[in-house]
């Protein structure tokens, strides 16, 4: 059995990653670590984390119990979904509406990027997974950032250009002004695909291509996400994704937004 401790107690560990983990055999959460002690005491309690003690506030000491196999921090989300086009042109959307700058992201104590951070770093991995393939590296990055409309000086808007290695363009829109359906776009030499509601928490969506729309299995990609670490780890294996793919993000959202 592997033990994973998970850091943060928001609603992406509630919600998502907590219940993946149980769904996956050979896992199992051990223990949780907060900046607030009392917030991963509850965390623990409510989720059954299986170490004698295990709820902590300070890294060291989370890191520092022989018995944590693995840590969860996050991981990307991506469609499971292959296409089959020749790719030109991919856009990406994803936003949510904020009443106020209250979120921790939208300051710089413990944030960097709000949309950004929030659901522009998936949108541009979604891009990234979809075009890399077939169309190379970024290359060229240009951008427009919105700020201090709810008193953030970090990200409210962000709307990216991307240059890819072939010629290929991509858009990415991201913010926290304004609610709006979850969208991604690909258009290529040889048709199309709409992609309604795929880029997000749940697995599910619906996809229209110009041969019409497609069927896949509807599956949570948290769980899979859990499944391919776990799996990783026992077979002596890279992950699906790789931690240079998660510094390649971070590196194209320093020049997307460099502050």
């Amino acid at each position: 059995m592997l033990r994973l401790g998970i850091i943060g107690t928001g609603s992406i560990s509630r919600d998502a990653l907590t219940p993946a983990i149980a769904e996956v055999a050979g896992a199992t959460l051990w223990s949780v670590l907060s900046r607030d002690k009392a917030n991963a005491t509850r965390f623990a309690q409510e989720h059954n984390a299986a170490s004698p003690t295990p709820a902590f506030d300070d890294l060291k000491h989370f890191l520092s119990d022989p018995d944590l196999d693995a840590v969860v921090i996050a991981t990307p989300d991506k469609l499971h979904a292959e296409q089959t086009i020749a790719i030109r042109y991919a856009r990406a959307q994803w936003t949510f509406q904020a009443p106020n700058a209250a979120n921790w992201r939208a300051h710089d104590e413990v944030g960097r990027w709000w949309s950004l951070a929030g659901v522009g770093t998936h949108s541009l991995d979604w891009l990234r997974w979809m075009l890399l393939p077939v169309c190379g590296e970024v290359t060229e990055v240009a951008s427009t950032i919105t700020r201090n409309v709810l008193g953030s000086a970090h990200d409210e808007t962000a709307a990216a250009s991307l240059r890819f290695e072939s010629g290929a363009v991509a858009q990415f829109v991201s913010s926290a002004l304004f609610a709006a359906p979850n969208r991604g776009e690909i258009g290529g030499s040889a048709g199309y695909a709409y992609c309604s509601e795929t880029i997000g928490r749940g697995g599910g969506g619906r996809i229209d291509t110009d041969s019409g729309q497609m069927t896949f299995a509807e599956a949570n990609p948290y769980a899979g996400e859990i499944a391919d670490f776990v799996s990783a780890i026992k077979e002596g294996r890279e992950p699906e994704v790789s931690g240079e793919e998660g510094r390649r993000n971070i590196e194209l959202l320093c020049e997307i937004c460099p502050q």
